[in-house]
């Protein structure tokens, strides 16, 4: 009997559609996705290695210009700040050299400005400034002459006529004058 129902059911299989084939809907839960979140800013979220190389090679050159760009400023601003405000020295006692006494005794109580880039004393080779031979290794601070024979006319014009007409070399553009530390003081 039962291979009787079995071929019943076989036939009534085959003589009839089933319901899937009839066009009635089956509903199935539909399952639930959780919603993907992306992050913000462009390229995130992307696996795309070269991509995020090149991101941090920006970075860190944005980073390298910004830093650079602060150094600027900083010794931009001490260049103006120096140029503004030289540092100046005052000249104590009559300095040693080739000038009679009472023409270096005239350099006694003037304020000069040093070059800039050179706020303490130099060792370097020395000549006179008559003979221009060497004198050897001194130590001193560097003024700009021309400036120094200037600044020494407004108070002793003898004395800066004398220079001129006995050393005009020192007039030259970039010719330095060496005041030795023991007859200078810093002017603060």
């Amino acid at each position: 009997m039962r291979k009787a129902l079995l071929a019943v059911l076989a036939l009534a299989t085959l003589a009839n559609p089933a319901w899937s084939q009839r066009g009635i809907r089956i509903s199935f839960p539909r399952p639930t996705v959780a919603p993907h979140i992306m992050p913000h800013g462009p390229h995130m979220g992307h696996s795309n290695s070269s991509s995020d190389s090149s991101d941090v090679v920006w970075i860190i050159v944005g980073s390298l210009a910004a830093i650079g760009l602060l150094v600027g400023a900083i010794f931009g601003v001490r260049a103006l700040v120096r140029k503004a405000n030289p540092v100046m020295i005052r000249i104590v006692a009559a300095p040693p050299g080739e000038a009679p006494e009472e023409i270096r005794s005239e350099w006694i109580g003037l304020e000069l400005p040093l070059l800039p880039g050179e706020p303490l004393p130099i060792t370097t080779q020395t000549v006179g400034v008559l003979t221009d031979r060497p004198t050897g290794v001194a130590t001193g601070f560097v003024v700009d002459g021309a400036k120094a024979i200037e600044m020494l006319a407004a108070r002793s014009p003898t004395a800066a006529e004398w220079w001129r007409e006995a050393a005009p070399h020192i007039m030259a553009p970039g010719y330095k004058l060496s005041f030795p530390p023991e007859v200078c003081e810093k002017v603060t």
